[in-house]
């Protein structure tokens, strides 16, 4: 399934809210273009946009996830995710941040564990995602565009490449669709997504269905200034 027919899809299963405001969790300060918003029809209810999940004091964990991409050739570097967290899905390359270590520096060493590759890295994002009662995500996405070393089979990921057109969107995270293409745009994004808790008895092990999103394009110039908030 291309990207255009993962969000129609997206959009014919969801309802869409009414305010366009940044949910609770965002800093916006800059300029921004919402390019998705919605929520699942059964969750829908009058104070919908206070609905989203809390997640009082649990730690959020600092995570990094890197994309290889060819502008020239229009292909994409995903990998396989072979064990742990998302297993049996496509991403890009990245981890938890360790104590002590910069998120930049932690979306290095991740890339270069997980595939094999060394690049220049470019801040492209950042996503707040959210499990039930359970995990709290901050993801920095990067980018890079040119890179040492070829990609290689890791423990962890199995490399592929995609035509830039022909992502596998259906075998990846159900918000991808909503901001991997700005990413190969080089425009840089915010987002959140909050998820129910997985249910093993639906063959849920990761998280359950996604409940409520919000994701937004960001001015180049500011877009540094945008950042996620800890809890109240």
């Amino acid at each position: 399934m291309d990207s255009t027919s993962q969000l129609s899809a997206a959009a014919e299963s969801s309802v869409s809210l009414p305010s366009s405001i940044p949910p609770v969790g965002l800093s916006v300060p800059c300029p921004f273009r919402v390019v998705a918003e919605g929520a699942a029809p059964s969750d829908l209810t009058p104070s919908a946009r206070a609905d989203w999940l809390t997640w009082g004091t649990r730690t959020i964990l600092e995570c990094t996830n890197a994309f290889i991409w060819d502008p020239t050739t229009r292909r994409a570097l995903l990998g396989w995710k072979k064990r742990g967290f998302g297993m049996d899905l496509y991403n890009g390359f990245g981890g938890k941040k360790d104590p002590g270590e910069s998120i930049n520096d932690a979306a290095l060493r991740e890339l270069q564990e997980e595939c094999g590759i060394r690049a220049s890295l470019k801040h492209a994002g950042i996503l707040l995602f959210i499990v039930g009662e359970t995990l709290v995500f901050e993801v920095h996405i990067y980018a890079a565009t040119s890179w040492e070393d070829e990609p290689r089979e890791t423990d962890e990921m199995r490399p592929e490449w995609f035509s830039i057109d022909e992502i596998p969107y259906d075998k990846m995270w159900p918000d991808d669709p909503f901001w991997l293409p700005l990413l190969y745009q080089d425009r840089p994004f915010i987002g959140r997504a909050d998820f129910a808790t997985p249910d093993p008895t639906k063959g849920e092990r990761f998280a359950g269905k996604m409940l409520r999103w919000w994701f937004a394009e960001l001015e180049p110039a500011s877009a540094s200034q945008a950042s996620v908030l800890p809890p109240s």
